[in-house]
């Protein structure tokens, strides 16, 4: 029986070095109850067979509306915005090359859409699946989507749609971020204040690989993340937004705990510097500055749930 194709919704899947991994991705999308209109999948600068896997499988999936491009500036966020350079559908979801939508996940979206004309946002739930088959739900808040993004990215890649014409209108991904480019693309989504409608169910697997962008350490890509910080602050403080020093104050709540994660990892150097640029920030206060110092050491013995006591005094 042929499957319901929905012209809403087109997905966008940028690639790296994913020839054995995303054809467990296209699967997952094949195998929706509804399709999006198009994948466009757009290759950055992949070294391997990646291309040729995404090609083969298109061949083999004629139900699938399939197109591939190519980005050779370097980094997920120029392939993203690439690839929502070519969209023409009304709404755009991003996706990774290594992840797994679960069945109804396009038909949950394209009903919420059509129920919800005037959302600008759909959200939805993220589980983890750990290499020990462990399943951790990812940290989700509809109600605070201020919180639970500064403190546990809510908008996530992986974790939410928006229009099309929405992300346009807030200049689409900075393409000059190679880290958290995506929480950066989050915070200029709730200064436009958009019309957010969340879905309360689990519809993404999320398989971490070892290497990829939030894995195992920081270190390596230090720099990265402080820039995407930066910005976030930045583009807040330039912000009319009411409550622009409390949000500021996340992201200074952010600096120190990588400065614990990379005092965690041994870089000592590192999370020192990063650490006095957060303590010497003039929105904090002398409570503010010994409760972080407190929350620093607590996380770089591995603690978790600083974000907590955190919100309480900020």
């Amino acid at each position: 029986m042929q499957r319901e194709i929905t012209q809403l919704i087109t997905v966008v899947i940028p690639v790296y070095n994913r020839e054995k991994l995303v054809v467990r991705t296209l699967d997952s999308i094949s195998n929706q109850i509804v399709l999006p209109s198009q994948i466009i999948v757009v290759d950055n600068n992949s070294s391997d067979d990646t291309i040729e896997a995404v090609k083969q499988w298109g061949a083999s999936h004629p139900e699938v509306s399939l197109r591939i491009a190519i980005e050779t500036t370097p980094g997920a966020a120029a392939a993203r915005q690439h690839g929502l350079n070519l969209v023409t559908t009304p709404y755009t979801l991003f996706f990774d090359s290594d992840d797994r939508m679960l069945p109804e996940h396009i038909q949950c979206v394209a009903d919420a859409i059509r129920n919800n004309p005037e959302a600008d946002v759909i959200t939805w739930k993220c589980q983890r699946i750990l290499p020990s088959g462990k399943r951790k739900t990812l940290h989700y808040t509809s109600g605070n989507p201020w919180n639970c993004h500064l403190y546990h990215s809510l908008l996530r890649t992986l974790g939410y749609c928006a229009s099309t014409s929405f992300f346009r209108k807030i200049g689409g991904w900075n393409t000059s971020l190679l880290q958290w480019d995506d929480f950066e693309l989050g915070v200029r989504v709730l200064l436009a204040s958009p019309r957010i409608f969340a879905l309360e169910k689990v519809l993404v697997e999320i398989y971490p690989q070892e290497g990829s962008i939030t894995g195992t350490n920081y270190h390596s890509s230090a720099g990265g993340w402080e820039k995407s910080l930066d910005e976030c602050e930045r583009q807040i403080g330039n912000s009319s937004h009411p409550q622009r020093s409390a949000l500021i104050r996340r992201i200074i709540y952010r600096r120190a705990i990588l400065a614990a994660d990379y005092n965690h990892e041994g870089k000592k150097e590192l999370s020192r510097h990063l650490l006095k640029k957060a303590l010497s920030h003039p929105l904090l206060s002398p409570p503010h500055r010994i409760m972080l110092r407190i929350l620093h050491r607590y996380r770089s013995w591995g603690g978790r749930g600083g974000a907590i006591i955190w919100n309480l005094i900020n």
